[in-house]
């Protein structure tokens, strides 16, 4: 009635050339997926120029860091060569926990350790019709006086907006 007691009738090697079909199918599917996202933050990119954005060290090797965009989840590679112009990587492949410092050519400011999950300040931009990222530099540093005044002023609007929920009235 279920049939399971039935033998199957395709071959191990069968299925294995089906299997590998049905995941080429589903690789490209991703693929395509990430090439739509891809497309439309490009043209997006294309149209506003050049974005400074927070990212996320997730790995590196010889010659590119890749880092994930927080705000967008893009997730991108930096050629050591491209970034040359702002700053210079140095490896360091003895401690550890692998990891590379981050010497901006500007002197004033201070190299960073770049291990995963490091947050950095990248800029990236259309190139020749590929996302490129121009820049990886540490982020600004604010100072403890602004950082004050945005949490009174968060405080103050948290304050408006739970005034003005007080006086709405449901009917």
């Amino acid at each position: 009635m279920l049939g399971i007691d039935e033998q199957p009738k395709r071959s191990p090697e069968e299925l294995q050339c089906l299997a590998m079909v049905c995941n080429d199918k589903k690789y490209n599917a991703k693929l395509a997926g990430e090439a739509s996202s891809l497309l439309y933050y490009r043209h997006w990119l294309a149209s506003v120029g050049e974005y400074e954005t927070e990212a996320a060290v997730m790995g590196y090797a010889a010659h590119f860091i890749e880092v994930v965009l927080i705000h967008s989840g893009i997730v991108l590679k930096a050629a050591t060569k491209k970034i040359s112009a702002v700053a210079t990587i140095v490896f360091k492949p003895i401690e550890p926990i692998g990891s590379c410092l981050l010497v901006p050519v500007d002197t004033s400011i201070p190299p960073l350790k770049l291990t995963i999950f490091t947050k950095v300040r990248v800029t990236v931009k259309v190139v020749q019709d590929v996302i490129t990222v121009c820049s990886i530099l540490p982020l600004v540093q604010t100072k403890k006086s602004s950082k004050a005044k945005k949490a009174k002023t968060v405080e103050q609007s948290v304050n408006d907006l739970s005034a003005d929920m007080k006086s709405a009235r449901i009917y």
